[in-house]
């Protein structure tokens, strides 16, 4: 039986090893840290713009890209990831303000950490949206409502469904050639990545302004568009 997780691309490669989460794995979150260092649409000055409230929680912190530009511009920010690896190449004297953590478990913990840890403003950048079912967000952010009666800012960006490619796609590192592609299965997109006999496969999950529309019934709360361009937008929640 077909599994429909794995590009067409890539169906009839040689697989030796199934990785189902690439931001876990040495090989694939080196790729990850080799290629994502750009600033994405000027997504740091556009937080930096919409930034109200502090202290600031960047859920999903990756390689650091975006955390330790806005550590640089004095934001009081702190950070919650829960991949090992992918700490493992944040820079060492920002990374002691990243808790190993998960956004559901953090909320629980919450209430037992310091009062300063409340964050204000919450940031959540694309990849890491992606990975969060929208009925996830809602529970989560209902959960820190009931806890503390009240709503953070929350900003966070994401890529248009007409950005995703399935076109087979290459990039060389230090670590060699890697293949990759998107391909859509009803409401979620897979993305493929190989090298020598090794696939990743990670599954995200599409936003649209309707689904903003319904997170924002849900909590209660307005939003609007900071950003938007063909292939792309920058959205803030706020009560």
């Amino acid at each position: 039986m077909k599994d429909y997780r794995i590009s067409e691309w890539f169906i009839n490669k040689p697989i030796r090893t199934l990785v189902e989460d690439i931001y876990a794995d040495t090989t694939f979150s080196l790729f990850y840290d080799n290629v994502g260092q750009n600033d994405i649409y000027n997504d740091i000055n556009r937080y930096c713009v919409e930034i109200r409230q502090e202290p600031v929680l960047e859920v999903g912190t990756g390689n650091g890209r975006v955390f330790k530009e806005l550590v640089k511009r004095n934001i009081n920010i702190y950070g919650i990831e829960p991949s090992k690896e992918m700490l493992n190449l944040m820079e060492a004297g920002i990374k002691q303000n990243v808790y190993k953590e998960t956004f559901e478990s953090f909320i629980e913990n919450l209430v037992t950490k310091e009062a300063y840890l409340i964050p204000k403003t919450i940031i959540i950048p694309a990849t890491s949206i992606s990975l969060f079912q929208p009925v996830n967000i809602i529970n989560n952010l209902k959960s820190f409502q009931k806890r503390f009666n009240f709503l953070p800012d929350i900003i966070f960006d994401f890529n248009k469904i007409s950005s995703f490619s399935d076109d087979l796609q290459y990039h060389y590192t230090d670590e060699g050639k890697f293949y990759f592609s998107n391909h859509i299965h009803q409401d979620e997109i897979f993305y493929n990545i190989y090298k020598d006999g090794k696939l990743g496969v990670s599954k995200k999950y599409i936003y649209n302004l309707e689904i903003i529309d319904d997170i924002s019934s849900n909590l209660n709360c307005n939003f609007k568009v900071i950003f938007e361009n063909e292939n792309y937008y920058m959205v803030k929640l706020y009560e």
